[in-house]
């Protein structure tokens, strides 16, 4: 709790410092560390018209996106590019959107799109060479158009991930 009144404090500080600038930060941390908790609290301790948080930007009820999302969850190997280029995509469109607030959260940033998933598809094999290159690429490009002020990394036991993530989704993921 005295980290986050600190940060309390910090931010405030940043932010009154920043007149006409949006301070742009990622929340970072592997499933179940407690991101979102995190981001509630942020939520409880500044002020609505001070802070904006964004969570990931698509509608699931677009039919396209719900396609993809279904095909991924049936067919991952043949669907892994796809999706993963949405999700690059959906970073985009959630970072380049302006933000009349004096601070802008985010949960993950394409630095988690890029460095843990897409890695895991290259390593597992769902993605071939040809894919992983284009995702480099786009990455690349995007990391260039994306840029954060400050990125905070909530540190987990990973045990203690695993078994938030079981609690909250239960096996099925």
């Amino acid at each position: 709790m005295k980290e986050l009144e600190e940060f309390k404090r910090s931010i405030e500080f940043e932010a009154n410092d920043c007149e006409n600038k949006t301070i742009k930060i990622a929340i970072e941390g592997n499933r179940g560390s407690g991101k979102a908790s995190f981001i509630e609290y942020v939520r409880l301790i500044l002020p609505s018209f001070f802070v904006e948080i964004r969570e990931a930007i698509w509608n699931e009820s677009n039919n396209a996106i719900e396609n993809l999302m279904k095909s991924y969850n049936q067919d991952s190997k043949r669907w892994s590019f796809a999706y993963q280029s949405f999700i690059y995509t959906a970073n985009l469109k959630r970072n380049s959107q302006p933000s009349n607030k004096n601070i802008l959260i985010e949960n993950n940033s394409i630095l988690t799109s890029h460095q843990c998933y897409t890695s895991l598809l290259k390593e597992g094999k769902f993605i071939n060479e040809i894919e992983s290159e284009l995702l480099d690429i786009m990455y690349e490009e995007l990391e260039k158009k994306m840029k954060y002020d400050l990125i905070i990394y909530i540190r987990t036991d990973p045990i203690t991930c695993f078994e938030r993530y079981i609690k909250k989704h239960g096996n099925s993921q």
